[in-house]
């Protein structure tokens, strides 16, 4: 229904449309009060798809509860930037550059992150908060959802086995979780469904979890004083939170987790405190099984015979405020 309400206020001229079979990335602010949203692209290199970001700059953030305005995002460097979200309002992330091979505007997210009130960066390095000039420390790290969103196929305008065609959506809280964050995952009628990896380990053969409904993930609290994360648990289930990598975990339900001490990495520093319980093998050249949902797209050809690569729905990034843990850790 979301989908349907924007195609039609916004015409097929308009730079910011997704084209038709595009998935549609949406942030609502479900807090009490305006928030800063850090949205931040992957930098040039030789695995990025075409006409999918490196700069901030190729990213427009629309208001879809004020009449489609533009929200102006300032940057912080090349491939980072911050814009205000109102209160109760949504914005949609688009890529406005062009495909020079299809001459297409481009909807391209590939690795992309979102946060909110915080830098995305490593607990216990300063970092100036651009909307206030001042340095801000957050004991609580930063936590974001890290989509990676209709890719091209295409590498300097040719196919090939090695290209990401698969969309991929976590939560990460490999640095903390300064916020509550949720995400729905809205697919069209008909498909591609989103899947992950759940449940009870029942042998070698793992089976994916479909969802053909509306489904949302949520993190929850890290306490990294104490040295405890609440996202390798969910109590309700007493299984790991679907698609969410808890602190310092870039193998999500490997324990211990040897790339996190790799020297040079962003965040070496990083402890990690438990791996995700989703009784799933460990599978330590996988960087997540469990802690993703992922879907591939439907192939369809051409007049000229190029596929078209269509997923459609909407991920909904929900900010539900700050987060701090309880106190104590069970």
């Amino acid at each position: 229904m979301l989908l349907s309400f924007i195609i039609c206020l916004w015409s097929p001229a308009d730079a910011q449309v997704n084209r038709p079979g595009a998935t549609n990335l949406i942030c609502y602010n479900a807090s009490n009060n305006d928030a800063q949203m850090v949205i931040t692209t992957q930098g040039p290199g030789p695995n990025v798809e075409d006409a999918c970001p490196t700069s901030i700059s190729v990213l427009r953030a629309i208001d879809i509860s004020a009449s489609n305005a533009n929200v102006p995002i300032t940057p912080i460097n090349a491939s980072q930037g911050w814009c205000v979200i109102k209160r109760g309002h949504k914005i949609q992330i688009v890529n406005v550059s062009i495909n020079t091979y299809t001459h297409a505007v481009s909807s391209c997210l590939q690795a992309t992150n979102v946060c909110f009130n915080a830098v995305w960066g490593c607990p216990g390095i300063q970092y100036p908060a651009p909307w206030t000039g001042k340095l801000q420390i957050d004991p609580n790290g930063s936590c974001a959802v890290e989509p990676t969103l209709n890719m091209p196929g295409t590498i300097n305008g040719k196919y090939t086995a090695g290209n990401a065609l698969a969309e991929v959506v976590d939560l990460s809280c490999l640095k903390g979780a300064n916020a509550t964050l949720a995400v729905t995952f809205t697919p069209p009628a008909g498909g591609p469904y989103w899947f992950t990896q759940l449940g009870v380990n029942t042998g070698a053969q793992q089976p994916n979890t479909t969802f053909t409904t509306p489904y949302t993930i949520r993190n929850s609290w890290v306490d990294i004083t104490k040295g405890c994360d609440n996202n390798c648990v969910d109590p309700a289930t007493g299984l790991a939170r679907p698609g969410v990598f808890p602190y310092g975990c870039t193998q999500c339900n490997l324990y211990p987790d040897p790339a996190t001490r790799i020297v040079g990495q962003e965040c070496a520093i990083a402890a990690q405190f438990c791996a995700a319980r989703n009784n799933l093998p460990p599978v330590s050249n996988v960087q997540g099984t469990g802690c993703q949902l992922t879907r591939d797209p439907v192939v369809s050809k051409s007049a000229t015979y190029n596929p078209i690569f269509n997923w459609g729905g909407t991920v909904l990034i929900t900010f539900m405020g700050p987060l701090s843990p309880p106190g104590t850790c069970k």
